[in-house]
């Protein structure tokens, strides 16, 4: 007497049991989906080596962003975008370009960023991103360095650049009184 309803019972959860299948496979291909045109973009956004450049022309735009929660979110590098090195001080940082090109920012105090005053104006003001150290131009940075109110850069060509605070002789030109840096 229970046989034709245990059989009906059984061809209930069979197909509630494929149903549920075929649905659980439809999410994972869904999901794999996403994923590999996720990875399209980011192989093809990391391949793309058209440079972007600042809105004077003259130096590249380096995202540096999503480093911090409070920062504006991730952007994949590009291929011109890579930096070979970083180095950072206590209010800033400098980063050698893989085209041997010196990029400076942070508090611009003490002129530690070494920025050229014809680039923005003031060579002592903060700058939030990267910007490109004019006065090394042409001469490739093979090691930098930044201090707490200075920062230093060796050339290809081993020649040895110093700029900020010469307070205390850090600079190597002497005892220099605040506001008269190197």
């Amino acid at each position: 007497m229970w046989a034709p309803l245990r059989q009906i019972q059984a061809e209930d959860a069979a197909k509630r049991a494929g149903e549920e299948a075929a649905a659980e496979l439809a999410e994972r291909r869904r999901r794999e989906g996403g994923y590999e045109a996720w990875r399209a973009h980011v192989q093809k956004s990391r391949t793309n080596a058209r440079p972007r450049f600042t809105p004077r022309g003259n130096s590249y735009k380096i995202d540096v962003s999503g480093i911090t929660p409070r920062a504006n979110g991730a952007s994949t590098p590009r291929s011109y975008s890579k930096g070979r090195k970083l180095y950072a001080g206590a209010n800033h940082a400098l980063m050698v370009h893989h085209s041997g090109q010196l990029y400076a920012w942070g508090s611009g105090g003490a002129g530690r960023l070494g920025l050229d005053v014809s680039e923005g104006g003031d060579p002592r003001a903060d700058v939030t991103v990267p910007t490109l150290v004019m006065a090394l131009g042409g001469k490739p940075v093979v090691v930098a360095a930044a201090g707490f109110a200075h920062s230093a850069a060796v050339t290809a060509g081993r020649e040895l650049y110093m700029w900020g605070s010469a307070a205390s002789g850090k600079l190597g030109v002497g005892n220099l009184p605040p506001g008269q840096g190197a």
